[in-house]
């Protein structure tokens, strides 16, 4: 008997635990189907179901009397246009809420959108003749040319229950560069530089300065210069200037890759920093070749996709003035990463009387790692020293991917 009652006992306690049990479930399933569902609709609509929610959850509004003295509330202005402001800064400002009626005004501040970082009163209960700030922080966290968020204060005033204040203008970078990216001064000889004009302008900052402009090579020289207001105005901007850049014509053959550091006053712990390029023919000019990719204007060799196991072999073809020269071209040195890549010269023909082919053999040799990737964002690199009399130096870039 004693045994049938401690059976019917368990199964009591596990039926009231598997109720129990159901139900946090089925909740924590209506939880994140409402997440998922508030993750796919507008921000609007967002803003929206958050007030209904506060309502449900106790947010109680003031009510206007059924019968007076009522309070009066007036807001001389409740949209304000901010103009421009710097991404991922914040700004704020301050509304006014007067009471202009017969009885004390009740304010209540409501559920401001997701941007906002201070949505607060001064005080909910304003006196006749007396007046409540309304303190708004906002912040722009992302480039938005229509920023606008806000909220709703709610009052007693029968005629005036909810005021709706809004902040709003354009969210922008510090200053644009322009043209974005690789700055390229173009072909560099003996006698004439290779030249380039970019410009530094700002859409929220009406007056800066650039302080200065670093580069580590000697063969660059830069100035500055305001824009002029046509270009200014082509460009939207509220200033800015020209960064003339020149590549002199005393840089080595071959490619240069260079980076400026341009320091803004606006700007002091954050330099703007853009790359350079110029090439300049020499004594020895790279052809392209059946079996590899060569490309030029940034003196890479792209090899790929191969298998790590087999490895690779390419070959690019070297035209080589010869004037001055007592010996065959030589690889005097090699500095290569990663350091399995190697290259080594061939001697093919005389092409003329001033001009001799030469083979260069570039390989990735067999048993390297499978999935060894290198692209234009991390290339292998060799710079060849030669025993040529221009004293010219070859720096490639290999690129390749191994299955």
């Amino acid at each position: 008997m004693k045994n049938l009652f401690f059976i019917v006992a368990a199964l009591a306690v596990a039926a009231v635990v598997s109720v129990v049990l159901s139900s946090k479930t089925e909740d924590a399933e209506n939880q994140v189907g409402v997440t998922a569902t508030l993750n796919g609709i507008s921000d609007k609509t967002v803003e929206t179901i958050k007030e209904k929610l506060a309502t449900a959850e106790g947010d109680e509004r003031p009510v206007a009397k059924e019968v007076g003295p009522w309070p009066k509330a007036v807001a001389k202005s409740v949209d304000y246009d901010f103009g421009r402001m710097q991404v991922k800064t914040q700004l704020d400002h301050t509304f006014t809420i007067r009471n202009d009626g017969e009885a004390t005004l009740n304010l209540k501040a409501g559920q401001s959108t997701c941007k906002c970082t201070a949505f607060t009163l001064s005080k909910t209960s304003v006196e006749p003749g007396d007046f409540a700030e309304l303190f708004i922080r906002w912040e722009g966290k992302f480039n938005d040319e229509r920023f606008s968020h806000g909220g709703p204060v709610y009052t007693d005033d029968p005629d005036m229950p909810e005021i709706r204040f809004v902040v709003h203008g354009a969210v922008d970078d510090p200053v644009k560069v322009l043209p974005e990216g690789l700055w390229d001064a173009g072909t560099v000889t003996d006698s004439a530089a290779g030249t380039f004009k970019a410009i530094i302008c700002s859409k929220v900052f009406d007056d800066f300065k650039i302080t200065e402009i670093k580069s580590n090579s000697p063969y660059i020289e830069t100035s500055v210069e305001p824009l002029t207001d046509k270009v200014r105005l082509e460009v939207d901007a509220l200033a800015g200037f020209f960064v003339n850049v020149k590549v002199l014509p005393d840089m080595p053959p071959g490619l240069l890759e260079e980076k400026l550091e341009i320091t803004l006053d606006c700007l002091k712990d954050s330099p703007v920093i853009v790359d350079v390029t110029a090439q300049k023919n020499g004594a020895i000019t790279v052809l392209n070749s059946p079996d590899a990719l060569w490309v030029a204007s940034s003196s890479g060799i792209k090899l790929g996709q191969f298998s790590a196991a087999k490895g690779r072999n390419a070959t690019l073809m070297l035209m080589v003035q010869t004037k001055g020269m007592t010996e065959p071209l030589q690889i005097s040195d090699v500095e290569a990463s990663p350091g399995f890549l190697k290259a080594s010269l061939e001697f093919d023909s005389h092409a003329s009387h001033e001009m001799d082919r030469y083979k260069l053999l570039l390989s990735v040799p067999p048993g390297i790692p499978p999935r060894t990737s290198r692209d234009g964002s991390n290339p292998g690199t060799l710079k060849l020293q030669l025993n040529h009399p221009s004293g010219q130096v070859l720096q490639l870039k290999v690129a390749f991917s191994t299955f």
